[in-house]
């Protein structure tokens, strides 16, 4: 049985030797498999432990190996976080600082953009109802001067019209070298103020059960017998 894909052995250890080792007790796995799929007796039980130390003890050489190789992969990454960390930390507190600023900024903006737009789209509506008045004036009097007084109400009525329009709906701040302009971003949030009456459906999520497994189960190794809705047992294996 080939064991392939592993790292060069370190001066630690005879990286072959270790190989050929676990590749044995892999072929003697196997017989065990095949040949003693049942402990029949204290003797064959006493064999199994035997061999169980050995796995275990060449389990301790291949993770300390692992470990002796990994260290200077560890410290080199540590080397660069020590490095770069304190410069992004300094980028970070420059963000902290700008970003509530720029936010209050977009806030105060939006707000003054949407009462503009809401002034302008007023103005827009009275002078479409001025146009309409003048227009409905000319046509009962039939003269030039009131038809010539309506084309001039529903130019103004349009030209209001294309104000309000232009006025952005989002406030926006783009300085000369930014890509994309800063812009106000809707971010929602849930937060839970009775979890009585939460939808059961959301209960059911795997990654809800998961994060509640692991409070029931810290509650059990403590001591915990009884939880309502929960099954507590326990399980046994050779140590």
């Amino acid at each position: 049985m080939a064991i392939s894909n592993l790292a060069p052995a370190s001066q630690a250890v005879d990286f072959a030797a270790l190989e050929r080792r676990v590749t044995a007790l892999v072929e003697t796995a196997d017989r065990w498999a095949t040949e003693r799929p049942v402990l029949l007796d204290a003797e064959m039980a006493g064999r199994c432990s035997d061999y169980i130390d050995q796995v275990n003890g060449e389990l301790k050489v291949v993770e300390m190996e692992r470990r002796i190789q990994k260290r200077p992969l560890e410290d080199a990454a540590k080397a660069v976080d020590l490095r770069f960390r304190p410069l992004a930390a300094l980028l970070e507190k420059i963000k902290a600082m700008l970003g509530p600023r720029q936010t209050a900024w977009l806030q105060a903006e939006q707000q003054r953009l949407a009462a503009e737009r809401q002034a302008a789209e007023q103005q827009a509506r009275q002078a479409a109802q001025e146009a309409a008045r003048l227009a409905s004036e000319a046509e009962a009097a039939g003269t030039i001067t009131a038809a010539v007084q309506a084309d001039q109400a529903a130019a103004q009525a349009q030209e209001a019209a294309k104000a309000a329009a232009a006025i952005p709906e989002r406030a926006a701040a783009k300085g000369d070298y930014g890509l994309k302009a800063k812009a106000l971003r809707t971010t929602w949030h849930a937060r839970i103020v009775d979890a009585n009456v939460v939808p059961r459906v959301y209960w059911y999520d795997p990654v809800v059960i998961e994060a509640l497994g692991r409070v029931l189960n810290a509650a059990v190794r403590a001591g915990e017998r009884a939880i309502p809705g929960v099954a507590i047992y326990s399980t046994q294996s050779a140590a």
